[in-house]
């Protein structure tokens, strides 16, 4: 019967950790009109380490930060304190511009599979050679397979997913997303691509007349990301001493890891994830006979 309470209350406290995460998440990336849930010193640690193990802090912060504003009762003293910490003076975060993207160089390889590479690097030639060049419309399918990318490695890839949503927000209007539609079918991304905006729609409170380049919302989303996140927490990880620091293990997986399960991903782009895992095959049989 214990065991069972403290398994059902860390079930209940991840959650409300997880839903402030989002939540701050997206206060701080896009400035959403959404409300914090007020939390236990331990909990707000408990979500301020989830931030980090996701490379999220600076957008935690600045959410925090901007909840602070709106309802300061919300925040504890100390966590402000910390959040401000991690937040520059011009409140500015860094992602790539359009300048980092390259159209000049010879290939562009994106892909793990040699066929999607080359339809790539056709698309970009055309495109740069057509009279009608659209470069805000190839940075952002850049953007699209490197978002891709992330959750082939990393799995959990909030980092990449709000890059994209704020390159949407800033030069949606630029986009043609005709030309998006026909080249993210050329490369087989469609799968994919409705997987990623399916994040902004469903965690960052984007409407689907936003993304022109899907053609459906999932809505497990949520479920998804959570039951990925979550564990259950365990008795000694807890202090119950607000002024001791806390320690917090098994609690979240550290996201740095290289995802192995790639494979789940199959469903939405099978010829890039199939190419992956053998691509991994015959590096570790490399690195075996080395």
């Amino acid at each position: 019967m214990p065991s069972f309470f403290l398994l059902y209350t860390g079930h209940r406290m991840m959650r409300i950790v997880f839903r402030n995460f989002i939540t701050l998440l997206s206060i701080g990336a896009f400035d959403t009109e959404d409300s914090a849930e007020a939390m236990s010193q331990f909990k707000w640690s408990q979500m301020l380490q989830l931030a980090d193990n996701y490379d999220v802090t600076d957008f935690i912060s600045l959410g925090i930060s901007k909840m602070y504003n709106r309802n300061s009762s919300l925040i504890p003293p100390n966590i402000l304190k910390l959040a401000k910490g991690h937040i520059s003076d011009s409140q500015t975060i860094y992602f790539k511009n359009d300048e980092h993207y390259n159209f000049t160089q010879k290939s562009i390889k994106k892909f793990s599979n040699f066929f999607l590479n080359r339809k790539l690097n056709k698309i970009i030639f055309n495109e740069i050679h057509s009279i009608d060049t659209s470069v805000t419309s190839l940075v952002f399918l850049l953007k699209l397979i490197d978002t891709m990318n992330g959750f082939l490695t990393v799995d959990r890839n909030f980092r990449n997913v709000i890059d994209l949503g704020t390159y949407l927000r800033n030069s949606g209007d630029k986009i043609d997303f005709i030309k998006i539609d026909l080249w993210l079918k050329s490369l087989r991304m469609k799968g994919i691509a409705n997987l990623i905006g399916s994040y902004l729609v469903v965690l960052f409170n984007f409407t689907p007349d936003e993304l022109p380049f899907i053609d459906n919302v999932d809505e497990g989303v949520y479920a998804k990301v959570y039951n990925s996140v979550e564990k259950p927490v365990k008795q000694d990880d807890i202090s119950s001493d607000d002024d001791k620091p806390i320690r917090i293990r098994g609690i979240i997986s550290p996201v740095h890891k290289p995802n192995t399960n790639a494979s789940k991903y199959f469903a939405y782009c099978p010829l890039e994830v199939t190419s992956k895992i053998l691509k991994n095959i015959s590096k570790s049989l490399s690195n075996v006979e080395e």
